[in-house]
């Protein structure tokens, strides 16, 4: 017995008969909790190794977080941390004496026994699922450290998300959170660009990246996209199921995955059809890719298999949205706009109520010179080694493809802003007015933050979610509606929704309980200059004017080129969203030309910004429709329109 033991065992008897003195103070943490869940009854000699891994464990937690206690070193505990039938002591002395310096103890009162069992099933089920997962703040905290020392500051940064439109990965919470983490950490106040769509794969597409690329800050402006999907992890340890805040039952995680494997399961090798009237374009590309994979790979299919279906299934998810996202950035302009792409791929874990978790499966930054892509692992610098996935990612094909590091395979002048506003636009009302006379309305009908949940069918550029309310519609309506639980990405490029009946029935399944009701914002956006030109906008960071809506200004372009002949769709399939967009929006040219002839009346930009809301319109009630959302939420409030941007003034 060591030395350490010797002098805690004499001190036992001291501490016990302060107890009572001890006892008397009512505030008491889940991290005083875990600095004596080792003193009991008794120690025992067994498990030696345990003890070694537990103290591991604590030293990486302090030197990570650089404090003595907090709730993330609870949560990465060993399981010989805590055994009301075999106390033990695990904790250097020095760590001992520390905590009792700044925590009140609390002697007698045993940590809530089903509190235990349940942080110990879920941490059980993540480490058996995704070994070398981190929380939030431990990802955070690493991927600031390296990308400060290259360069990257709120500045000069520009961020971008490749992930599920789920509202529970965007919660107001950065040390739950890793998306918002990053989106304060790199965002400049300016919001995230909403790269993904379902299940986090990249719908925006080469379009939607470059127009990305086109909104990096200018002087050595660098770009960070973190991607790949997200699953929950129940209080039972089950992968794939979560408790939300706000719901008594248990929803899935990620539920378009989910549902895809779930098609898959049930047809097996024989291709599942496309869902009828294009409602549902991204869970059946979803469903497509995976059933390929599936096919190569039936491990996680076969009753009784060792490999849990679901998470096979989130880790090729992972594999999908990056081999579709990689080529899409070679295809895009990306790399010639911006000094340097860092780019964060990994499988984010959800959990109720608390931080999330991040398993990295590969982090690299890219830059282009003289014609040639550079690329630079970053991955072993920050998390250390790749995680060992046999027996838990597939077959040892599967598993080697989860941990493949990407690579890229490249091959209307003198009006001002307010009259070209009032001309185009006529009844348009800054964003708190809209906002002040939307809540007015909607408290009479009974929403409120707890009982309404905010879903938003607005296009992916980051000009639509900056952080202050004041200036922008979408974080007003986030705000007072959202419940801190984040929004409900709908929309894809141009605003479209392209979450389809699958993304809507998501949606729906997260109402709060209770009467709960759902609001969508949808429609459009088109920027004004302060010359007065529609499509046009002056970003904050960047010294050239850039285009806004770009995907729908990129559609009129290829439109007035092409008259009325059919325009053919992108190859390889980056792109489907702005093929979609294109090949609707010539149909409406079709049907009204006016905008098309030279010296028409009617601006063409401003034609285009109201026909995409038509389309926006059009596509999302018959989808609706199509879904359960109706059946789901009490009421269904939807507000339509568009959001018109100005240089770092209100929208």
């Amino acid at each position: 017995m060591s030395l350490a033991v010797l002098f805690v065992l004499m001190l036992l008897p001291l501490l016990s008969a302060l107890s009572p003195f001890l006892q008397t103070t009512k505030r008491y943490t889940a991290s005083s909790h875990h600095a004596f869940n080792g003193l009991g009854d008794a120690f025992t000699g067994e498990q030696e190794n345990k003890e070694q891994e537990c103290a591991s464990i604590i030293a990486d937690n302090i030197k990570e977080t650089n404090s003595v206690v907090n709730s993330s070193t609870r949560r990465n505990s060993c399981s010989c941390c805590y055994d009301p039938r075999q106390a033990r002591i695990t904790i250097p002395m020095q760590t001992f004496f520390s905590w009792c310096t700044t925590t009140p103890l609390i002697l007698g009162s045993a940590y809530p026994a089903a509190a235990l069992e349940t942080q110990d099933t879920f941490m059980s089920s993540l480490k058996q699922n995704f070994p070398s997962a981190l929380t939030t703040k431990q990802t955070g905290d690493r991927l600031t450290k390296v990308l400060r020392n290259r360069g990257y500051t709120d500045k000069n940064c520009l961020f971008g998300a490749s992930i599920c439109s789920d509202e529970i990965n965007t919660i107001n919470n950065k040390n739950k959170c890793l998306f918002t983490f990053l989106t304060e950490e790199y965002g400049g106040g300016l919001g995230a660009f909403a790269l993904g769509g379902l299940a986090g794969v990249p719908f925006v597409g080469k379009s939607g990246l470059s127009a990305y690329a086109h909104h990096v800050p200018d002087n050595n402006g660098k770009l960070l996209i973190l991607y790949g999907p997200h699953v929950g992890i129940g209080s039972d340890g089950s992968v794939g199921k979560i408790q939300r805040v706000g719901l008594s039952k248990v929803s899935s995680a990620c539920g378009a995955a989910i549902g895809a494997y779930k098609a898959i399961a049930s047809a097996g090798a024989t291709p599942i059809p496309a869902s009828t009237a294009g409602y549902d374009d991204e869970e059946d590309y979803i469903i497509g890719e995976l059933q390929k994979r599936f096919i190569r790979d039936p491990s996680a299919l076969d009753k009784g298999a060792a490999v849990d279906p679901i998470t096979f299934t989130t880790y090729q998810t992972y594999c999908m949205i990056r081999d579709l996202l990689y080529p899409a950035i070679a295809a895009s302009d990306l790399l010639d706009e911006c000094d340097e792409l860092a780019m964060l791929g990994g499988v984010i874990i959800n959990q109720y109520d608390g931080s999330d978790y991040f398993q990295p499966l590969d982090f690299q930054a890219i830059k282009k010179g003289g014609g040639l892509v550079f690329t630079e692992d970053l991955y072993t610098q920050t998390f250390g080694k790749k995680p060992i996935l046999s027996g838990i990612a597939g077959n040892k094909d599967s598993v080697k493809d989860v941990l493949a590091q990407a690579t890229l395979k490249t091959a209307s002048l003198g009006k001002s802003f307010m009259s070209s506003l009032k001309q185009y636009f006529p009844s348009a009302s800054t964003s708190k007015q809209t906002g002040d006379r939307v809540i007015k309305v909607l408290r009479n009908r009974g929403y409120t933050d707890k009982n309404s949940l905010f879903g938003a069918s607005i296009c992916s550029d980051e000009i639509n979610t900056c952080g202050d309310k004041n200036k922008c519609l979408f974080t007003f309506l986030k705000e007072e509606y959202g419940g801190g639980l984040g929004a409900f990405a709908l929309g894809g490029l141009a605003g479209v929704p392209f979450v389809g009946k699958s993304g809507l029935g998501a949606y729906a399944h997260h109402v709060p309980d209770n009467d709960g009701k759902l609001l969508i914002l949808y429609g459009p956006h088109v920027g004004i200059g302060s010359d007065g030109s529609v499509g046009k906008i002056q970003r904050v960071g960047l010294s050239k004017v850039s285009s806004a809506c770009g995907a729908a200004i990129g559609a009129y372009k290829a439109i007035a080129s092409a008259g009325a002949t059919p325009i053919p769709a992108s190859t390889a399939g980056y792109d489907d969203e702005e093929d979609y967009i294109i090949g609707e929006l010539q149909k409406r040219f079709i049907r009204d030309p006016s905008a098309l002839d030279k010296g028409a009346a009617v601006d063409p930009i401003t034609f285009t910004t109201y026909q995409t809301y038509c389309m926006i319109r059009d596509l999302l009630y018959p989808a609706i429709a199509a879904s359960d959302l109706l059946d789901e939420c009490d009421e269904l409030a939807m507000l339509g329109g568009v959001i018109i941007n100005q240089y770092d003034g209100s929208d």
